[in-house]
């Protein structure tokens, strides 16, 4: 089963644009060709068995630091998951989605991002 075409985050609407096998590629329609804000789903599956699925968040506007030369700026945030199904385990659900309900704690805690921002480990 596929995404719908229209997958709004928070009050962005990304609308597809481009539809492959194991990808696709969303952008939010309000946004200026030049500037474009995109949502990129993607899947692989290696020869292993190891499962890999990515959400990208890119947001890119045009910058002139100098005022001659009009440059892109894209800031990307990545979502990767990675797991192999075939590999014995019987838990994968359970952990994945522990796993996803502890990164959302961390990304909802200001004090994280702010550390993460700043680099810090």
């Amino acid at each position: 089963m596929s995404f719908s075409p229209d997958i709004t985050l928070d009050t962005q609407v990304y609308s597809l644009q481009a539809q492959r096998t194991n990808s696709s590629i969303r952008s939010d329609a309000s946004q200026p060709l030049s500037e474009p804000n995109l949502l990129t789903i993607s899947h692989e599956n290696a020869k292993n068995g190891r499962r890999s699925s990515v959400v990208i968040l890119d947001d890119t506007v045009v910058i002139s630091p100098d005022g001659l030369n009009p440059t892109p700026d894209t800031i990307r945030l990545m979502l990767k998951l990675q797991f192999n199904p075939l590999g014995g385990r019987t838990d994968n659900e359970a952990v994945i989605n522990a796993l996803i309900t502890q990164l959302s704690a961390f990304m909802a805690d200001s004090t994280f991002v702010t550390k993460l921002l700043n680099q810090e480990s």
